[in-house]
């Protein structure tokens, strides 16, 4: 649930979240239109890969949400890229 709650968090905000000063100061407006159109691309690799990177994991979930991906294909990656180590642990 804490990885939805990012991802509400991204999708709440929308685009505005890509204005946020401090948002600013490390994404340029050329990168974040470079994100956005990643998302939109590759959206449920990103989620995938970001679930498995420390310390992107919860920045990839905001702006996947904040650039558009669909709650369901969040949920499927997310889903899918938990079901190996989860169990396990």
């Amino acid at each position: 649930m804490g990885d939805v709650l990012i991802y509400h968090w991204g999708k709440k905000l929308g685009p505005k979240a890509y204005e946020h000063k401090l948002v600013r100061k490390v994404i340029s407006p050329e990168r974040a239109e470079k994100l956005h159109v990643h998302f939109a691309r590759h959206g449920f690799w990103t989620v995938v890969v970001g679930r498995h990177t420390p310390g992107l994991r919860a920045p990839i979930f905001f702006l996947s949400g904040a650039s558009g991906v669909r709650l369901g294909t969040f949920l499927l990656a997310d889903m899918l890229s938990a079901a190996l180590p989860c169990p396990r642990w």
